[in-house]
């Protein structure tokens, strides 16, 4: 599937993960009273990796609000030609997430003011090892963005990926500072799949 199909795909299924956590990294929270999922309202300057970056749907939506300084990396091969041809990164690798941070080049870790990702913590994807790896990347101070399905971000999941962000805040490493809960996808689709549901979106900062 080339990019641009991939996107209409997006559309059409109502998957409006990316449009919400650029809408937090780009903008300041709202005003009382007033609605948005803004918050963050990086500096336009900012360090930023984009995880499972797809073709930059993410990074085409940052670079329009002004940001210069975006990484990013995929698994696809289609995926890694359309980003680097899209001219929207500094940097385009081929990599797989989800293997620990031992496993992390040495150049991608404690470099990032921001890391993103929409669409990579689900079945067949990232493992929960990706939090860490994120962790890693991010400078001391950073921030780090997603959203996930919400019956992906349960106790008792077998992937677990509840768990081991809370373990990561235990153990004094991450803060989460704030989270949303929005509805997607499509109402009445007959694949589970597409269904309407909730995305549960957060940020977390890297206090060591």
């Amino acid at each position: 599937m080339t990019g641009e199909a991939y996107e209409d795909f997006l559309v059409r299924i109502n998957f409006t993960d990316p449009y919400k956590v650029a809408e937090a990294i780009c903008k300041p929270a709202p005003a009382e009273g007033e609605e948005g999922f803004g918050y963050l309202d990086v500096a336009r300057d900012a360090t930023i990796f984009d995880i499972g970056c797809g073709p930059g749907i993410l990074a085409r939506l940052l670079t329009a609000q002004g940001f210069t300084s975006i990484d990013g990396a995929d698994c696809a091969p289609n995926f890694i030609e359309d980003a680097k041809n899209s001219g929207l990164y500094k940097d385009v690798r081929e990599m797989w997430f989800g293997k620990g941070p031992d496993q992390l080049p040495a150049d991608l870790k404690n470099k990032y003011d921001l890391v993103m990702g929409t669409g990579i913590f689900m079945d067949g994807h990232i493992s929960a090892a990706g939090f860490d790896e994120a962790h890693a990347m991010l400078k001391t101070g950073g921030h780090f963005i997603t959203a996930i399905r919400q019956y992906y971000y349960v106790d008792g999941h077998e992937y677990g990926y509840k768990e081991r962000i809370q373990q990561l805040v235990d153990s004094g490493r991450w803060e989460i500072i704030k989270t949303w809960t929005f509805m997607r996808g499509i109402a009445g689709a007959e694949d589970p799949l597409f269904r309407e549901m909730p995305s549960f979106m957060f940020i977390c900062k890297r206090l060591d």
